[in-house]
């Protein structure tokens, strides 16, 4: 699939096909080309697994709209022990400044990493951990991909894991378009 579908702009694969465009007409052309490239490769496809022209998709754990990338839902790995807090705190802190508030909303799960604290996650670190995710992945933090603007891949691994984040220029300010993260819990600390 991804050397058939190779260089056409407003498509990506990965698991499914994404297809976009910045209006109707170039979105309904870049259908026309990918189907044109599957059916001359010799795939076929299900109709009952398609979806043309949508509002909205859920593609890799995300839900794209017009506006922007937003959570797909509330299934996101939690830090189940401190290395992984420390490793969520850093990602927060790293865009701490685009959201206002955050130093006091983060209090409680500052303080899972005192020494004289038993790591112990309860309702109120849920209910942060939640609030925070969503600041995360809200529509004025995580912007769309645009290929004529620089793009900067930041990425970091630990003996637990890796995780990167693909950022692009708006109005002078780099925010995030993406992040990947694979946690391996063999390796607890």
């Amino acid at each position: 699939m991804d050397s058939v579908l190779q260089g056409i702009p407003g498509s990506s694969v990965y698991l499914d096909i994404l297809i976009t465009g910045s209006n109707e007409q170039e979105h309904l052309k870049t259908i026309d080309t990918v189907l044109s490239c599957l059916t001359e490769a010799g795939f076929r496809l299900k109709k009952a697994k398609c979806s043309f022209l949508p509002d909205e998709v859920v593609f890799l754990g995300h839900r794209v709209d017009a506006t922007g990338l937003h959570p797909a839902g509330p299934d996101a790995h939690k830090p189940t022990y401190v290395t992984e807090l420390r490793s969520y705190l850093d990602i927060l802190n790293h865009y701490a400044r685009y959201m206002p508030g955050l130093s006091g909303m983060l209090m409680l799960l500052h303080k899972l990493l005192q020494n004289s604290v038993k790591y112990k996650w309860c309702d109120e670190q849920e209910q942060t951990f939640h609030k925070t995710k969503t600041l995360l992945t809200s529509p004025r933090l995580v912007i769309h991909f645009d290929p004529q603007k620089p793009l900067v891949l930041t990425y970091d691994s630990s003996n637990y894991g890796c995780g990167a984040s693909s950022s692009s220029s708006l109005n002078g300010r780099w925010l995030p378009k993406a992040y990947h993260m694979l946690l391996t819990h063999a390796f607890k600390s």
